[in-house]
């Protein structure tokens, strides 16, 4: 988020605090403990200044008839471009940026990004990057409990940190925790993003998953010679950043997909070398 973005909002913000209307209810307590993340109050959102420049691929941010919120129209209809949007109770959580450019891979390059927080049409506060050239917020995800993670990057997306709703009137932005609770809390993972991927396997498999074979073993199948070590290597782009989906199960109860970028792994990239996990899913 650029300096002047952060201008532009303390000067709306406080027109709009100022003046003698009437009286209103205190503002919620937005506050970041995470070094490169600012949370600020906000009362009214500013127009997008970046609308107009670059391109906005269809498949990078919620088209219009997909939005559920009355933030995330407001959202849009001020020039942003929706990520995602996730509402907890009269609270509406909303992930934009003012830029969305294609990269490789069907990745999508965000600049200029934010999480708002509103409650129903009404803006409390925004979430932004100090540099949103290199780390700007792409998108917010819904986790168990009382926390959304936010996400981050230029070329790929990672974790950046943790938004901790305490009440409707005190958020906190956290560094991401080190465990994730899924399945109503029935099971949990420790965080994996970005661990080398022979790390992350001999982390899982300490923890009781087991690889699950591939679908495809037919002879005409490219990696044969990986599987003989990793079983559980489902599929890989091939090109691009080098996506590998992984499988994993538990306790015949839970599947675990692990998706990772560096391309397939074998027994010469291990270790700092190793392709590393960008994200990864569990089926209760």
């Amino acid at each position: 988020m650029s300096k002047g973005f952060f201008i532009l909002m303390a000067s709306v913000a406080g027109m709009t605090l100022g003046g003698g209307g009437p009286a209103k209810a205190e503002p919620a307590a937005l506050v970041s403990q995470v070094a490169n993340l600012t949370a600020v109050t906000l009362e009214t959102l500013p127009e997008n200044k970046w609308r107009d420049q670059g391109a906005r691929p269809e498949h990078c941010f919620l088209a219009a008839e997909n939005r559920v919120t009355v933030a995330g129209n407001l959202v849009a209809a001020r020039g942003w471009s929706v990520t995602n949007e996730i509402s907890r109770g009269d609270l509406s959580f909303v992930s934009f940026a003012g830029q969305v450019e294609p990269g490789t891979s069907g990745m999508c390059i965000y600049s200029h990004g934010n999480v708002g927080v509103f409650r129903g049409g009404q803006p409390l506060g925004v979430i932004y990057t100090a540099d949103s050239a290199a780390s700007s917020l792409t998108y917010i995800e819904e986790l168990e409990g009382e926390r959304l993670r936010l996400w981050g990057g230029k070329y790929g997306s990672w974790p950046m940190a943790d938004l901790v709703i305490e009440s409707e009137a005190l958020m906190i932005v956290k560094p991401v925790a080190e465990r994730d609770s899924f399945c109503d809390g029935a099971t949990s993972l420790p965080t994996l993003h970005r661990l080398p991927f022979d790390v992350a396997r001999r982390v899982l498999m300490s923890e009781g998953w087991e690889p699950s074979e591939a679908s495809d073993q037919s002879a005409s199948d490219s990696y044969q010679d990986e599987r003989a070590a990793f079983p559980e290597l489902d599929s890989c782009s091939g090109t691009g950043v080098g996506y590998c989906a992984f499988g994993y199960s538990k306790d015949d109860s839970y599947s675990l997909w692990v998706t990772t970028v560096g391309g397939s792994p074998s027994s010469d990239n291990l270790g700092q070398g190793a392709p590393v996990v960008q994200s990864y899913e569990i089926g209760c």
